[in-house]
């Protein structure tokens, strides 16, 4: 939340409350979600026409198969580290 200061102040001050940083980034896992079965669905759709493309769609679903896997991990040991 961004506090407007009045005239001739020329600072804006911001409050974030405890935990966001964590909630925002947990919100972004689904946008790897989105990706991951993007690059499965192109995978699937994909003949056999350009082997560079299937590899370059495999390592995106392996990219963001592993970030969906090891996501998890991270936010328990940030809570664990924080408490």
């Amino acid at each position: 939340m961004c506090i407007q200061q009045p005239s001739g102040v020329r600072r804006d001050y911001f409050r974030v409350r405890q935990g966001a940083w964590l909630e925002a980034t947990r919100g972004q896992v689904s946008v790897t979600m989105v990706f991951w079965k993007m690059a499965e669905r192109g995978l699937d759709l994909q003949g056999t026409d350009s082997a560079e493309t299937r590899r370059n769609m495999e390592e995106m679903r392996d990219f963001y198969a592993h970030w969906e896997r090891e996501l998890p991990a991270i936010f328990e040991r940030w809570e664990k580290e924080k408490q």
